[in-house]
C-alpha cells in the first residue's frame, strides 16, 4: 500500500504492482488533491530484479484514484496496474461497504426485536402456487417477507422512518 484514499463509500487502500522503491514522497500527508495527481515517485526496477546487475529505470510518478486521506507508505512496490479487474474492484467495494457497516455498527446504538411466526400454511400455499409456474417464474420464501413488509408499512406508514440529525425522519 502506497496510501488510503477517503472516498464517499469509505476508506480505499491504493496499491502498487511493481518491485522497485520510494524514490521521492510529492504531497505533503493529509493534503487534499485532484484525481489524478501524482502522489510520489518510484523508482522501478529493470527486468531482472535487485541483485541482477541491471541498473534500476528512471522514477514514474503514481497518481492516486482520489484524494488523499493519510500519508504514503514507503513500500518496494510501484505504480498501479492500468485497470483494475473486476473482482479486483468488487473486493474493493466489498471491503469499502464492510468498513462503513462496522464503523456504523460501532458507532450507532442498536437494538433488535425478534419474534416467531409459523410459516407452514404459507409454505404449503407457495409450494401448491410454484406446481404450475415454470422454474424462472416461481416464488421464493422471501418475496412473501417482503410483501407482509410492504403491507405493514401501508397500514402504519410511520414504521417507514430513519434516525437522522438527532430525530426521526
Amino acid at each position: 500500500m502506497i496510501a488510503e484514499v477517503d472516498t464517499d463509500k469509505g476508506v480505499i487502500d491504493v496499491e502498487v504492482f511493481a518491485e522497485g522503491t520510494l524514490d521521492e514522497i510529492l504531497i505533503e500527508p493529509g493534503t487534499r488533491v485532484p484525481v489524478g495527481t501524482p502522489l510520489a515517485t518510484i523508482r522501478e526496477l529493470a527486468e531482472g530484479g535487485a541483485g541482477s546487475g541491471v541498473s534500476p529505470e528512471s522514477p514514474r510518478a503514481v497518481p492516486p484514484p482520489s484524494p488523499v486521506r493519510k500519508k504514503p507508505i514507503p513500500t518496494p512496490s510501484s505504480a498501479p496496474s492500468p485497470a483494475a479487474a473486476p473482482s479486483d474492484r468488487l473486493d474493493r467495494m466489498r471491503h469499502a461497504i464492510a468498513a462503513a457497516m462496522t464503523r456504523s455498527k460501532r458507532e450507532i446504538p442498536h437494538y433488535y426485536l425478534s419474534t416467531t411466526i409459523d410459516l407452514k400454511r404459507v409454505i404449503v400455499w407457495l409450494d401448491h402456487e410454484n406446481e404450475s409456474r415454470p422454474p424462472e417464474r416461481r416464488l421464493l420464501p422471501g418475496v412473501l417477507l417482503l410483501k407482509a413488509a410492504a403491507m405493514a408499512l401501508r397500514k402504519v406508514p410511520e414504521l417507514n422512518a430513519v434516525w437522522e440529525d438527532d430525530a426521526v425522519q
